[in-house]
């Protein structure tokens, strides 16, 4: 039942995976609870879905694309402005995700100390926190972004080195 969806086919993996460890969880509290005696879960024999690994790279954005993006976002003015670009600094945001495979909250946060880039060949970027947009409802602080630590790192300034092509 975990790996089936609501029309009888099969589910993605990892979704049934996300499933079987949410129910695993109810369980152990259930457990927890003394409204069960043990969590025989792990006894049940299953494989898990096989996932696909291969990219499409019909959807993936090429370099001749790329480029050609970033030259239009380079171009863009500030709405209400026509002397004050914007284009430049959106053109450096959207590039370290192209080409350095940032996240858009750890572009968000990149600043000048956090580059290390020589004049030739390959840099690298420090990273040590991000800001993910959510909204200023939906933020502890109140602003549209909380600044926290990197996805899945110690909330320490843990740094993660990513390297940045010539």
């Amino acid at each position: 039942m975990l790996s089936t969806k609501l029309d009888g086919k099969q589910g993605a993996a990892k979704t049934v995976t996300r499933k079987r460890a949410v129910l695993y969880n109810a369980l152990d509290y259930a457990v927890e609870l003394k409204a069960l005696s043990a969590n025989n879960l792990h006894d049940v024999k299953w494989t898990a879905p096989k996932t696909v690994r291969a990219i499409d790279k019909r959807v993936v954005i090429n370099k001749k694309q790329a480029k050609r993006l970033l030259d239009e976002v380079a171009a863009q003015l500030v709405e209400g402005q026509p002397r004050r670009s914007s284009g430049p600094r959106l053109k450096a945001f959207f590039a370290v995700m192209y080409y350095s495979a940032l996240r858009p909250e750890e572009a968000a946060m990149l600043s000048k100390p956090d580059l290390q880039l020589p004049e030739e060949g390959w840099g690298e970027l420090l990273l040590s926190q991000t800001a993910p947009t959510a909204g200023a409802a939906w933020t502890d602080s109140g602003e549209r972004r909380d600044r926290r630590q990197l996805k899945q790192r110690a909330e320490a300034e843990e740094v993660r080195h990513v390297p940045a092509p010539p």
